[in-house]
């Protein structure tokens, strides 16, 4: 069983958790369609496009996708039909990993960890203008809800554990 390990310095790979190999790339997120598929998400250059990169077959990836106009994908989440991915701005689609399609519009709003539970998208990320962090929800991309805004603690992922949701992330406190 592959172990997969994924952050803005790259990515390493290892079949046995003990000897890891490292692809070239800077990635942030990687999901799987559950049926031997995965897309990685990321950032080209000094976050001049996103990058995916998608395979049928792990660990051989196919040729790396740019996106120019979108500086990075920030996470990526299959959501038992399509991969979505989110980053600066941005909340897009793809059946592939590799062909992204804008869900609506979101400008003003850098989105960081996208998950997927119980029907609903829950996304984390802040205002690009006042930094104040947001937790959005919903069922349609094109229309989440600001379920929560909070200045101060900055939340980079959240996860759904034993039927409970989680913001992590920290706060400096003064």
């Amino acid at each position: 069983f592959p172990v997969t390990i994924c952050g803005g310095e790259g990515l390493a790979i290892s079949d046995d958790g003990l000897t890891y190999r490292f692809p070239m790339g800077s990635y942030n997120g990687i999901a799987s369609n559950g049926a031997g598929g995965f897309a990685l998400v990321g950032t080209q250059g000094s976050t001049t496009s996103a990058v995916s990169q998608s395979s049928s077959s792990w660990p051989t990836l196919s040729a790396l996708a740019t996106r120019t106009g979108t500086k990075s994908f920030n996470d990526v989440v299959w959501d038992g039909s399509q991969y979505v991915a989110v980053g600066e701005a941005v909340i897009a689609t793809s059946s592939n990993g590799s062909s992204w399609t804008n869900a609506g519009t979101h400008t003003g709003n850098i989105y960081q960890n996208i998950i997927y539970q119980g029907g609903n998208y829950i996304v984390s990320g802040y205002d690009a203008s006042t930094y104040e962090w947001k937790i959005w929800r919903g069922t349609n991309l094109a229309s989440l809800t600001n379920v929560q805004s909070i200045s101060g603690p900055w939340f980079f992922r959240i996860k759904y554990e034993n039927n409970t949701y989680f913001a992590l992330g920290y706060r400096d406190w003064e």
